[in-house]
């Protein structure tokens, strides 16, 4: 979905970039666009990630008990903030580059 978007989007802006200068783009440029793309793609995915393991979670001993994706989001956002939804996202990070 976002990864193979944004991943074409970059691809194309990269082809655009280095055609004016009579060039292809190199391996350096599409493998950047690729860790670009994966990037953008967990990044917005993240949180939703979040959200389904603590749902998956709910009602084990010392869980949190949540009615339903949007009470867990929202339990979420009340706890940690906005920043909460992305704890634990460097080492995921480290894992995909």
């Amino acid at each position: 979905g976002v990864d193979l978007m944004v991943n074409s989007i970059v691809r194309d802006f990269a082809s655009r970039h280095y055609a004016k200068r009579g060039e292809e783009p190199g391996v350096l440029a599409l493998l950047a666009g690729g860790m670009v793309s994966s990037t953008a793609a967990m990044l917005t995915t993240y949180p939703l990630n979040l959200v389904r393991t603590r749902l998956q979670a709910s009602g084990m001993p010392g869980a949190p008990v949540y009615e339903g994706a949007f009470d867990c989001l929202r339990q979420s956002l009340r706890a940690d903030g906005v920043r909460g939804l992305y704890r634990g996202l460097l080492p995921n990070m480290l894992k995909v580059t």
